[in-house]
């Protein structure tokens, strides 16, 4: 009954809140999917340990599993605050589409995998959809929600293009990926290749090159994106904190 799986449990990196609130080891963030969320012993497991909580609760009623990890995801940056948010966007996604229908719409997409489409049919499909209209607007709340309780900017976002039908991602969702130190291995999103370029592979390669991160790109068509997964929901990672008396801070 409960969307308890733990890619729905995610932990931001150190924050303060816009009203001065500090997190110092992160702040925990769950997806709400309408009644459904974490099992409240969870919740209130994390809760007593205060020094995550209270979480910050994510829109997830637009998914059909409803994970956080569908929507939001942090890599490692330079300066303030430390991090760059990987969001979701159908905006992003039917942009570049958009871009490449107008010289070629019947570039391949998905190439050798049995969703392979052309790029026009993507888009009349699926991105200009009233269902992606509609998870945009959601993500754009989710996004302005963030700005206020991770004490961040617009800025310090990169959107991902991602689609969805029925819930279910179309794309590999890029932000559900497994960041290893300055390492982000994604989901192979199996774009549109122009001039030997896959072009949803090129921006999050070099938004993420930008900040002095190694990319890889994981083709995990098969194991997890059909079964409604990707990189992050098959791996995990153990982290070392710098603060290891992390209860110290909880005052105790």
């Amino acid at each position: 009954r409960w969307i308890d799986w733990y890619g729905n449990l995610e932990v931001s990196p150190p924050v303060m809140t816009t009203d001065g609130r500090a997190f110092p080891c992160g702040r925990v963030l769950i997806g709400k999917q309408r009644e459904l969320t974490m099992h409240p012993d969870i919740l209130r497991f994390l809760a007593v340990q205060a020094i995550q909580t209270p979480a910050v609760t994510v829109d997830t009623s637009w998914l059909e599993v409803g994970h956080v990890d569908e929507v939001v995801n942090f890599v490692p940056a330079a300066g303030n605050p430390g991090f760059r948010a990987l969001m979701s966007s159908t905006a992003r996604a039917k942009a570049i589409l958009d871009g490449i229908a107008e010289s070629d719409p019947d570039c391949c997409v998905f190439a050798g995998t049995a969703s392979e489409t052309t790029v026009q049919a993507l888009l009349d499909e699926v991105a200009n959809s009233a269902e992606n209209e509609s998870i945009q607007r959601t993500l754009d709340r989710t996004r302005r929600m963030l700005c206020e309780e991770l004490g961040i900017n617009e800025v310090d976002f990169i959107e991902m293009p991602a689609l969805f039908r029925e819930g279910q991602a179309v794309i590999p969702n890029c932000v559900n990926c497994l960041v290893v130190n300055r390492s982000v291995i994604l989901p192979d999103p199996k774009g549109p290749m122009i001039d030997g370029a896959d072009r949803f592979q090129a921006p999050i390669d070099a938004a993420l090159t930008a900040l002095g991160l190694t990319v890889h790109f994981l083709d995990n068509w098969t194991p997890y994106h059909v079964r409604s997964g990707e990189v992050h929901c098959g791996t995990n990672a153990l982290r070392r904190i710098s603060t290891p008396a992390w209860y110290d801070a909880a005052g105790g």
